[in-house]
């Protein structure tokens, strides 16, 4: 019974589990550019561990002419009874995360973490499938830290396509990028 309360303790209270709001954390950059798509995002913030995680993530619009895109073409009719439909399938061979099967508006360009002024090696292989990575709400960041590593958890897109990412750092490695569907 003892052994019970005391993993639910740890798992439960012991650790910083806080979304990021403006009194948690500082923000060092942020700007969105005019044409409402490319932007960039550096915060800081320190855990109740002491440690401190820094991310940056810029995105830029998504260029379809510097990708290779598969679509399926089914049938429909429009408004005008023409008969027309596709799906964007793939990316660059991979199933595109944040889109509903549209051409998504922004791809995440940059995606750098640091932990104690140490960066964390993440190739851009595990992150170039995520698209639509939207940061102008504060309440889709959040910050964690429990016995399996720090956990960077933020949920994207614009609407439709809408995914969480979880980010997850143990013994200053990248450990895995998850990703679910909201839909």
């Amino acid at each position: 019974m003892i052994i019970l309360f005391l993993h639910f303790w740890v798992a439960h209270f012991a650790f910083d589990r806080h979304p990021i709001h403006s009194d948690h954390y500082r923000v060092l950059d942020s700007s969105k550019s005019t044409n409402g798509y490319d932007s960039v995002l550096t915060v800081v913030d320190t855990l109740q561990s002491g440690n401190v995680v820094m991310i940056h993530y810029s995105t830029v619009p998504f260029d379809t002419l510097k990708h290779r895109c598969a679509w399926k073409h089914t049938s429909s009719k429009d408004k005008d009874n023409r008969w027309f439909y596709r799906e964007l399938l793939r990316i660059d061979g991979r199933k595109p995360i944040g889109t509903d099967g549209g051409i998504p508006a922004t791809e995440l360009d940059t995606l750098q973490i640091w932990i104690n002024g140490k960066q964390i090696s993440i190739p851009k292989s595990r992150y170039s499938n995520l698209y639509d990575f939207d940061w102008q709400d504060d309440n889709n960041l959040s910050f964690s830290e429990d016995i399996k590593g720090i956990h960077i958890n933020k949920w994207a897109s614009d609407g439709a396509g809408a995914y969480s990412v979880e980010i997850i750092v143990k013994a200053m490695r990248l450990r895995n990028i998850i990703t679910e569907s909201l839909d």
